[in-house]
């Protein structure tokens, strides 16, 4: 609050990340996984940094994949490019 019992403008805004596996069992020695992650922080990029307070920005990342039991599989996203994709030359 201010001097006038008003109040602030500003808000709390967490920053968060989430993830959710799902698993089904495809057959006896297969499994698919369902991956979703979830990203919130703050905008970053340079119109942003002249803006008085930096804006959420929240990304989203959905995906599945299916091996055999037993297996290990990593996964590895950066925040800032969960929306970002590449094409070749």
């Amino acid at each position: 609050m201010n001097e006038n019992n008003d109040k602030s403008p500003i808000e709390f805004e967490p920053t968060t990340t989430r993830v959710d596996i799902v698993p089904h069992l495809v057959d006896e020695d297969r499994i698919r996984l369902e991956l979703r992650l979830e990203w919130v922080g703050f905008d970053s990029s340079p119109a942003a940094e002249n803006a008085a307070l930096p804006k959420p920005r929240r990304q989203r990342l959905d995906t599945g994949f299916e091996m055999t039991l037993g297996h290990t599989i990593a996964v590895a996203a950066s925040p800032g490019k969960f929306g970002e994709s590449k094409q070749g030359s």
